[in-house]
């Protein structure tokens, strides 16, 4: 199986994509892979590449892709007409596999994907299957769906007075509100392709899209495990196997059985992706590196590049994205201003590969990622492997501190970085990596763990059978829909949460001196690295934890210290408006240190941070 990057579409506006292809050269049939929006994009990430490598070892062609705006592609979220361009770039995506001598072609999309792919082959009859897993037929009922998930998360209105709506990771206009409101699958009659398969959730019932499909001979399948894919997938490395499973074997039987040459010419060079405020050309090149493989996107600007480079690291088991597309915003906005920029996959996440047969895929702060970090350095700057900028958030934001104490490079980037977890390698009964300086072992298996488990923020009841162990009497009384009871459950959690993890790590700082804010965050500055940190009151706790006032002065005073504390910070950086104050105050400091001299920022740092502590 081959595994190519490349953009494709339209030379102004390219689009970012993967073609797995059998390693044979020939293909019985080819997929377009058509992903959800926003942090469902994420979720499911994992489990699409997994299905892309079945298919292709199952000699077909697959193709994921990023839709205009999304993901790795060129545009945002507030460019215009985004249903039209996701529509269209379904439609472009189908075209490539089609050039590439794929006579026979099927559209399969999860989630919001699936209600693209269907709206495609609906108007192309030239496709020979449909997949829709776990579809969403109406877009009314979406956007009802993603208002409440987004005020349960957000704990604030979604809905804005200009018509646009804020989902977890993503932005809707009024006009793109407007025109997924009017979106419904259900509606019309007829097959939408010659054979189709859904799959839905065991407690989904889809009566519109049946009645739609009744006669037609599509094909029914449970998606198990779906509930749990697309709420904790991001964070646990969830992949649906079993579905992988149902899926690629009824494309193998709606799939042709004399396979035919891949003739696909895929452009992997840079492509411009976005201009500078004067017209230069912002270019993103799809690298691989080092040994092992690590894949990353390299950003810059041709003519206008510091000697720095900045390292983006992904974030929990998403792609190089980042939370909400957070990596390619900032990368894009720092090479306008002269800073080198690669946003990479950390080893067995995203689609970088493990860097050995013994280590687990989709395991957050692996001992291996301190190894990637340093062979990424050494690639980007050869000449000086300290000459790079580490840019972290939350699992990543450890990273790049772990890292900063080994490599000491210029300059480290951490938002809410998490100190306190428990290593992988103790999960799977080994000792602790010796290189972890600032990590704070968790226990897990409490109470509180399976808590939160079980009542998670967006909403209450479990997604599997899974409920609190011992506790079967206070199980019962929580399990309810009723308001009162919900406000308990989540005041237990919260109560129990700050209780016990505050007593653990605190116990911990106490006892393990080396490993305290105090000591590693010195030990980085005194080493000429420039430190930058935000973080939300919760996760500020942990760093200023044992820090006086007369070392955050002393710290402060040296010049390469900078800590802001946002108390209304959301920890993933999901709300827009906060997501851009934190964008503004690393760009700035960015620009002012690594990229532009001094004297051409736009304007002080100071003047952006609502907090500055130290």
């Amino acid at each position: 199986m081959t595994a190519t990057p490349f953009w494709f579409g339209p030379e102004d506006r390219p689009l970012f994509g993967w073609l797995h292809t059998p390693d044979s050269g020939r293909a019985r049939a080819g997929v377009v892979l058509c992903p959800p929006l926003a942090h469902e994009h994420q979720a499911t990430y994992a489990t699409l590449r997994s299905l892309a490598e079945n298919l292709a070892d199952r000699d077909m062609c697959a193709l994921r892709l990023d839709y205009d705006g999304t993901g790795d592609s060129a545009g945002d979220d507030f460019d215009p007409d985004r249903v039209a361009a996701w529509l269209g770039s379904v439609r472009q995506a189908v075209s490539v596999l089609r050039q590439a001598g794929m006579t026979s072609v099927t559209l399969l999309g999860i989630r919001f994907g699936a209600l693209l792919a269907g709206l495609v082959a609906e108007q192309d009859k030239g496709l020979e299957g449909l997949v829709l897993w776990d579809p969403v037929t109406s877009g009314r009922s979406y956007l009802a769906e993603q208002r409440l998930l987004a005020s349960r998360t957000f704990n604030t209105p979604s809905s804005r007075r200009d018509g646009s709506l804020e989902i977890p990771g993503m932005t809707l206009e009024a006009t793109t509100v407007a025109h997924i409101r009017a979106l419904d699958l259900s509606r019309g009659a007829g097959a939408l392709a010659p054979r189709a398969l859904v799959l839905q959730r065991a407690d989904q019932t889809l009566e519109a899209l049946k009645a739609r499909l009744d006669g037609s001979g599509a094909d029914w399948a449970e998606a198990p495990g779906q509930a749990d894919l697309i709420e904790k997938g991001w964070a646990a490395g969830i992949l649906a196997h079993e579905t992988n499973r149902v899926v690629a074997e009824w494309l193998c039987e709606v799939a042709p059985s004399r396979p035919v040459p891949v003739t696909a010419t895929v452009r992997r060079t840079g492509a411009t992706v976005a201009r500078t405020t004067g017209g230069a050309p912002i270019v993103e090149t799809p690298v691989f590196l080092g040994k092992t493989g690590l894949f990353g996107i390299l950003t810059e600007t041709p003519g206008n590049t510091s000697s720095t480079t900045a390292v983006f690291l992904n974030v929990a088991n998403g792609p190089r994205i980042g939370a909400c597309r957070l990596w390619v915003d900032w990368a894009r906005r720092w090479a306008a201003v002269g800073v080198r920029c690669f946003r990479m996959d950390l080893s067995g996440m995203g689609d970088s590969p493990v860097r050995h047969e013994g280590q687990p895929s989709l395991t957050l702060r692996a001992p291996e990622h301190l190894d990637d970090v340093a062979e990424a350095c050494s690639f980007l700057s050869p000449d000086d492997p300290s000459d790079v900028v580490l840019v972290g958030l939350c699992t990543s934001g450890y990273q790049v501190l772990e890292s900063g104490l080994a490599l000491k490079p210029r300059g480290v980037v951490a938002v809410n970085p998490i100190t306190y977890f428990r290593p992988p390698e103790k999960v799977r009964g080994l000792p602790r990596d010796h290189r972890r300086r600032i990590a704070l072992n968790r226990n897990v298996n409490t109470f509180d763990d399976r808590a939160r488990a079980y009542y998670r923020t967006d909403g209450p009841g479990p997604s599997t059978a899974r409920g609190l162990g011992g506790y079967p009497r206070l199980d019962r009384w929580l399990h309810s829909t009723k308001a009162p009871r919900l406000r308990a459950a989540r005041s237990l959690r919260e109560g129990i949460r700050v209780f016990r993890t505050g007593l653990a790590w605190r116990l911990q700082v106490i006892v393990a001196p080396d490993r305290r804010p105090s000591r590693w965050l010195s030990e980085l500055v005194d080493n000429d690295v420039d430190v930058f940190l935000v973080c939300s009151k919760r996760d500020a706790r942990m760093i200023l934890f044992g820090l006086s006032k007369r070392l955050l002065s002393r710290l402060t005073q040296t010049g390469n210290f900078w800590f802001s504390c946002i108390p209304e910070l959301e920890h993933s950086n999901f709300i827009s408006e906060r997501r851009s104050l934190v964008g503004d105050m690393v760009e700035v400091h960015i620009a002012a240190r690594f990229g532009l001299p001094p004297a051409t920022a736009l304007r002080d740092v100071r003047e952006l941070a609502p907090t500055q502590i130290g």
